[in-house]
């Protein structure tokens, strides 16, 4: 089955629901930094026409993850995506998507960089994600757990292709 609905919960550049702010996790009620949040700029928007859709549930096969900072600015969107799929006790994979770019002064490509810096970035997504559960060693575990199960991918997308096809071979 292919992507049935898609929400950019960021909303759209050039259209005045476009959302920017911080994440609300660590903000407390009465912080005058409250308004900035993502979740509360979200939350006064006008109501969506379109039914709402669940994006994920326990039976997601693949979580793909692509062009996106993976930053704390996030972790509240990864923490619920987490959640619904049972990421821990569940059979969901995490596919990070990446592609090669010039990244060196003289304008080279350096893929071991590349990689290292999703290495990093994913880390501290699983670590931080992994603080929120119930089960502490849980928490201490999960990335491992992931790897052992073949549940944390990392594909790079092929320079000719459009399309990820590649994400599926393991």
């Amino acid at each position: 089955m292919g992507i049935v609905h898609a929400r950019n919960v960021h909303g759209l550049l050039g259209r005045t629901e476009t959302i920017f702010g911080i994440d609300g996790k660590d903000v407390a009620e009465d912080d005058p930094a409250l308004p900035f949040t993502k979740t509360y700029r979200l939350m006064s928007l006008e109501p969506y026409e379109s039914e709402a859709v669940k994006l994920c549930d326990s039976d997601t096969c693949y979580i793909k993850i692509f062009g996106h900072s993976l930053s704390r600015a996030d972790y509240s969107y990864f923490q619920s995506i987490f959640d619904t799929v049972n990421l821990y006790g569940g059979d969901t994979k995490l596919v990070f998507l990446y592609k090669n770019y010039p990244n060196t002064p003289d304008k080279s490509v350096d893929e071991q960089a590349i990689r290292e810096e999703l290495y990093s970035r994913i880390s501290h997504l699983l670590i931080e994600y992994g603080n929120t559960l119930d089960n502490k060693d849980h928490g201490k575990n999960l990335m491992h757990k992931l790897l052992l199960e073949e549940r944390l991918l990392i594909k790079r997308l092929d320079v000719k292709s459009h399309l990820p096809t590649n994400i599926y071979a393991h």
